[in-house]
């Protein structure tokens, strides 16, 4: 995952000097309109994974087959719809809505239909790929991860040299790339998974659809939530600020998802055991496994955005040379908004798992949709991007403290579980590394030496104050028999 990001970043760069800022903004907006269509298909996939998970700490393999055909005809009955009405929807938008350039609008158009075939590849393939994820096959996934951004990597060094409509050159090398690889996964699965095989007697099993889609319908609105902060936010932003500040916004969301990779690597590779924890009743190591998540995956954010957060206009200008103007303070909010959502990762993983989401998911998704009008509201009154912005993580900090009550009133679980196990221990472990890191950027002016050591320093101290005052003696104790395994075995 480190690969990845490094990866990533260059690519940004490369395909950003390529296409130039305007149509490196318009392919963020045109391109992310397809979001408003998948948000549907990712609280399926979400759904889809919950129901394989609780069915593997069930030790039921025939509930396996039978929820994976039935995420087949699902998922394929969502991509004609999906074709059906996005293709027309999003060339009103384009055509009579967004702001675009007049010379620029077939392109646009060629964009979209292209980000809707990647979509639908995407959905294809998700219960074949959901099921290695379920199955926790992490060093795979990661593998495949890997793949994908060598391939981005080569397209983008390609771009340098090409020459043509560039912006729609990069969509097909995209849409290919996403294509060579959902396919190849598939057949992966197929060859590798026995529950990964259509059997028709399971298509249309009425109860599990109806179990499916009450699931899939609330989680839905949680979807619409996320879907609506971010590209609701850059929708907006093409329509009062333009395509050039687009691509400001459209950098703060490469940095937070390029950055966040490690950390997601890691949610991602403990929320099926969260899952099937629960569904072999063992309630209690299931919040507790919860709790851990939520304070891992803060702990490994701060080694890496504490010195992007204070060097984040240096990492830039040597990152992209010529950077758009407004993304420094975008990246600072977009990082905030990640590290809100990512101190109670865990307590939604529970959640999904127990099942009962009705409530959970309207309530915060509400909070997240409330993006939407208060941007608005702020352009209006102030015609302040950064203003704007700055409430994506307004209510990624309320969305965050909302999951911690709604725990507490499904689950039973106290308050105090979270203040004490994941808000106090990561505050002061946050606290610590920043005065020290801040007092190193008093003394210092930026530089890329200055990058290297402010990251090599916060990186020591954010692991020796979570070694202090982050971790419980438990992991502690953990971590101690692991060393002495690796260092017998070194030895031996």
């Amino acid at each position: 995952m480190l690969l990845v990001v490094g990866i990533g970043l260059f690519s940004t760069r490369w395909v950003l000097q390529s296409l130039g800022k305007e149509d490196f903004g318009l392919y963020s907006v045109v391109g992310g309109l397809i979001g408003f269509m998948m948000f549907i298909g990712s609280s399926m996939n979400t759904s889809v994974l919950r129901f394989y998970a609780y069915s593997i700490g069930q030790g039921d393999p025939e509930g396996i087959k039978r929820w994976f055909n039935t995420a087949f005809v699902s998922f394929g009955i969502f991509s004609v719809l999906l074709v059906t009405f996005g293709v027309p929807i999003g060339h009103y938008l384009i055509n009579n809505v967004m702001t675009i350039p007049p010379g620029r609008v077939q392109t646009c158009l060629w964009v979209y239909d292209l980000s809707i075939v990647s979509a639908v590849s995407t959905l294809i393939s998700i219960p074949y790929i959901g099921m290695m994820v379920a199955a926790q096959r992490i060093f795979e996934l990661s593998l495949w991860g890997m793949l994908s951004s060598l391939f981005s990597f080569c397209l983008a060094w390609y771009l340098l040299r090409a020459t043509g409509n560039l912006l729609l050159i990069y969509a097909i090398g995209l849409v290919l790339i996403k294509l060579l690889l959902d396919l190849i996964q598939v057949i992966r699965a197929q060859w590798i998974f026995k529950a990964c095989h259509l059997n028709r007697s399971y298509w249309f099993d009425k109860k599990q659809f109806k179990e499916l889609f009450a699931f899939v319908g609330w989680d839905f609105f949680g979807g619409l939530g996320y879907m609506v902060r971010f590209q609701g936010t850059a929708f907006l932003i093409n329509i009062f600020s333009g395509p050039t500040v687009n691509a400001a916004y459209g950098v703060a969301n490469q940095v937070a998802k390029q950055t966040g990779n490690i950390t997601g690597a890691l949610l991602g590779a403990i929320s099926p055991e969260i899952t099937a924890r629960e569904g072999a009743g063992n309630r209690d190591r299931m919040i507790s496994l919860s709790l851990r998540t939520s304070k891992f995956a803060v702990l490994l954010t701060y080694l890496w955005l504490i010195p992007l957060f204070i060097e984040i206009d240096y990492v830039l200008e040597l990152w992209l040379k010529e950077v758009p103007e407004h993304a420094g303070i975008f990246c600072r909010f977009v990082l905030l908004a990640f590290l809100f959502d990512t101190a109670t990762k865990g307590y939604r993983s529970a959640v999904l798992a127990v099942g009962n989401i009705k409530k959970f998911q309207l309530t915060l998704g509400t909070i997240l949709v409330l993006t939407f009008p208060i941007v608005w509201c702020i352009y209006k009154l102030t015609g302040s991007p950064n203003l704007a912005v700055s409430t994506v993580a307004f209510t990624a900090g309320v969305h965050s403290l909302g999951r911690v009550y709604w725990v507490k009133q499904l689950l039973n679980v106290p308050y105090s579980y979270w203040i004490k196990g994941v808000f106090v221990k990561s505050l002061q472990v946050l606290i610590l590394s920043l005065i020290v890191s801040l007092l190193l950027k008093h003394w210092m002016n930026s530089s890329f030496g200055f990058l290297i050591l402010l990251s090599a320093i916060s990186f020591i101290t954010t692991c020796m104050s979570s070694w202090f005052f982050g971790l419980d003696e438990t992991e502690k104790g953990f971590i101690r028999e692991k060393i002495r395994q690796l260092i017998k075995r070194v030895l031996s």
